[in-house]
């Protein structure tokens, strides 16, 4: 099981808690001390390192063994490997965490469906109003471009509300090719409008690249969501968020990792790219990054020097 024989461990060239993985040895010592102290048998799970660098779980039960004065001669115990039960758990739980995902994303599609129908009967009014109160004012009216940009927020958010319903199975998506450089520059005003004043806007966008196939509402979204979670992990400090687009020729490796992988990937990607000076993303953050947009908690947030974080995602050339 550890890939030492008997004599590697009876000549002490290695010993047992050199074989336990670092993260487990303090947990490991911690209970066989507090079940020899009270004269009780333990059991443990924990994870070995074996003699070729894998990693292991084991399950250890054992007592101390005591002499007639109670002084403690030695503990022995029994080690049985559960690596596989290991492995069937995690899998187990994470199809059960896809199921849940599942259960939710349709929960919202349904909620999203009432909430875009009611929402986009609001948003006629207002995009219907501005349009009238535009045609009683001169042309030379400096109010023109205040109800153009409130119209032109409102048919942002109309495409978001075809976008609800799509999700909740109500509406379609409109997958057309897309040239992300231009989408993030119409994107601008609503960026600025949206984001920290202390938060400058850096871009640093590729010309002429090729066009994507995507649906140009949910890309538009994508940037504007990456754009405020950057500017809420700057918090109260000044910083910078800049916005790249590229066109890229990754290496196989390149999207080890990823949360969805193309099928092939010996091609051009156009890839959208945004960093921010803030405070970081910790792994818990990560891992819910596709549910909310609530600021990071990092441990270095409060720091001189933040570490700087950045999101990237590479679309396949339409």
């Amino acid at each position: 099981m550890t890939g030492h024989n008997a004599r590697d461990f009876l000549e002490k060239h290695i010993s047992l808690e050199e074989i336990i993985h670092p993260e487990d040895r303090q947990r490991v010592r911690a209970a066989v001390s507090a079940a020899v102290k009270k004269r009780r048998s333990f059991e443990v799970e924990y994870r070995i390192i074996d003699r070729a660098g894998r990693e292991k779980w084991v399950l250890e039960r054992g007592q101390g063994v005591h002499d007639e004065t109670g002084t403690l001669l030695f503990v022995e115990g029994l080690a049985i490997d559960i690596t596989q039960r290991k492995d069937a758990e995690s899998e187990k739980l994470l199809v059960e965490r896809r199921l849940l995902e599942g259960q939710k994303l349709e929960s919202i599609g349904v909620l999203a469906g009432g909430i875009a129908h009611d929402f986009n009967n609001l948003l006629t009014g207002i995009i219907g109003n501005a349009n009238l109160a535009s045609l009683d004012l001169p042309p030379q009216s400096t109010i023109r471009n205040n109800l153009r940009q409130i119209e032109i927020a409102s048919q942002r958010a109309a495409e978001l509300c075809q976008q609800m319903l799509a999700y909740a199975g109500k509406g379609r998506f409109v997958v057309q090719p897309v040239e992300l450089g231009v989408l993030v520059q119409n994107t601008v005003p609503l960026l600025q409008a949206s984001i920290s004043k202390r938060a400058k806007l850096r871009f640093e966008l590729q010309p002429e690249l090729p066009a994507v196939l995507s649906d140009p509402t949910q890309m538009r979204q994508i940037v504007m969501n990456l754009v405020i979670n950057a500017s809420e992990a700057l918090g109260d400090r000044d910083g910078e968020i800049a916005i790249a687009t590229s066109l890229i020729q990754p290496d196989a490796d390149w999207f080890d990792g990823a949360a969805l992988a193309p099928p092939e990937t010996d091609q051009d990607f156009v890839r959208l790219e945004v960093r921010d000076t803030g405070c970081g993303m910790t792994p818990e953050t990560i891992a819910k990054i596709f549910e909310h947009s609530s600021p990071p908690n990092s441990p270095d947030a409060d720091s001189g020097s933040p570490p700087c974080s950045a999101l990237s995602a590479a679309i396949a050339v339409a």
